[in-house]
């Protein structure tokens, strides 16, 4: 498989999560989030001294509490406390005392006592007795896992493997995490697979991801154990979804410990003050420090662990418009290349300054903007040998293409030296305005 069907069944399996957490996540009432008091109030109705129960959040100029408790629908009110700092209070749900009055357009309660009945915290995982052990003797893999863990030989949607080089790539291990871990909070599920590479053959290469924002880049050690960090996220359908990865170098084996997690958004539904918040490292912290390697009884072929040169060399590297099918129009095109004696490739996209680039891989993947000079899209490692198809379209001038140069640069144990890179151009298509 091409590193673009790759991405695209992992975003179609993203995608899965998403429907997963949804129907996991038991809908509420309607959204209210947003509404703002309407201005100028009217002279006050007189009204009853009452109890109101509900979130208080903050519009643009005044506190609303948001009771979803009244009926089938919530209502909101504003607030009006001389006496009382109301935004201690924002964000919980409370118990507040008061006058109210009916305005033309608004109802206002007079505060006279406000009670806290539950303010949202971070909330830790409850892993639960007794743990469990996994071993994997050929690999020298150890996993103790907590019963709220299930081991599965796959899930309804997990992390794909994000190595720089997808080939060799073993599953090793998968668990799917049940939702009393989190309880009062809008998880909605998360699963755990480790992966093993027999491809990757030094540590610089093993750091690598194939994908991961570059914010989300960093590094880690745990109980001594140096890890790469990256990951990506994204949403939809009232739910939020990360994928975390990690990535180790041991006893020759590049090693990943892949995390899906799903959790709906708590604002997204009335009452949203009665959930916690999901602390989401604080699982995965756990998690890896019950990760343990020893020496695996399996080893490397001598050839595996001296199948480099000095130097990588591209074999071919050819660019072709797309004149046929479904993907054929202007500033679409086919990009191929192979490559020996390297780890890994990167695409490198540079953008003439006058212009404004869009970038799509097709069928499908990340929408991508260029904006500034010399600017690189690629947020990607490849395979040594693989193929994409790209759209560009310039956005700057409708009546104009822009010239598009291509790098293609290999890495070799974490280094990219351009001596060993190769250029194509190509044109970006004016937008059709």
């Amino acid at each position: 498989m091409n590193r673009t069907a790759h991405r695209t069944s992992c975003r179609r399996l993203l995608v899965h999560a998403l429907l997963f957490a949804a129907a996991l996540v038991t809908p509420l009432l309607p959204n209210c989030a947003g509404q703002e008091s309407a201005a100028p109030r009217a002279p006050a109705t007189p009204g009853p001294v009452g109890a109101f129960f509900g979130c208080i959040w903050k519009s643009a100029d005044d506190f609303i509490l948001t009771s979803p408790f009244e009926g089938d629908a919530s209502r909101d009110y504003v607030l009006s406390a001389d006496a009382f700092p109301l935004s201690t209070y924002e964000g919980s749900q409370v118990r507040v005392t008061g006058l109210l009055s009916h305005q033309v357009d608004q109802d206002v309660i007079e505060v006279q006592t406000i009670e806290i009945l539950h303010k949202p915290y971070l909330r830790k995982p409850a892993l639960k007795s007794p743990w469990q052990t996994f071993r994997d003797t050929d690999y020298g893999l150890r996993v103790d896992y907590p019963a709220n863990y299930e081991p599965v030989d796959q899930a309804p949607a997990e992390p794909q493997q994000n190595f720089a080089n997808p080939s060799g790539v073993e599953r090793l291990f998968t668990a799917v995490l049940s939702r009393d871990a989190y309880p009062n909070t809008t998880f909605a599920g998360n699963t755990l697979v480790v992966y093993v590479s027999t491809e990757i053959t030094n540590e610089p290469a093993c750091r690598a991801f194939a994908q991961t924002d570059v914010e989300a880049m960093s590094s880690r050690s745990v109980d001594g154990i140096r890890y790469s960090q990256g990951g990506y996220g994204g949403a939809g359908a009232g739910t939020g979804y990360s994928c975390d990865f990690y990535h180790t170098f041991r006893h020759g084996f590049c090693y990943e410990i892949a995390f899906l997690t799903a959790v709906g958004s708590a604002s997204a539904y009335e009452g949203s003050c009665m959930f916690d918040r999901v602390d989401q490292d604080a699982l995965r912290n756990e998690m890896l420090a019950y990760v343990s390697y020893f020496r695996p009884a399996q080893r490397k072929p001598t050839a595996l662990r001296a199948k480099h040169g000095s130097h990588p060399e591209i074999s071919s590297f050819k660019l072709a418009p797309v004149v046929t099918g479904p993907f054929a129009g202007p500033g679409t095109v086919r990009i191929d290349w192979s490559i020996s004696g390297g780890d890994y490739v990167q695409l490198r996209i540079g953008c003439p300054r006058e212009a404004k680039i869009s970038v799509s891989p097709l069928p499908g993947g990340p929408y991508m903007q260029c904006f500034e000079p010399g600017k690189n899209l690629s947020e990607f490692n490849f395979p040594l040998t693989d193929s994409m198809i790209l759209e560009f379209t310039n956005w700057a001038d409708p009546r104009a293409p822009a010239q598009i140069v291509l790098t293609l640069q290999p890495v070799l144990k974490g280094v990219a030296d351009p001596r060993y890179s190769k250029q194509l151009t190509t044109e970006a298509a004016p937008a059709r305005r």
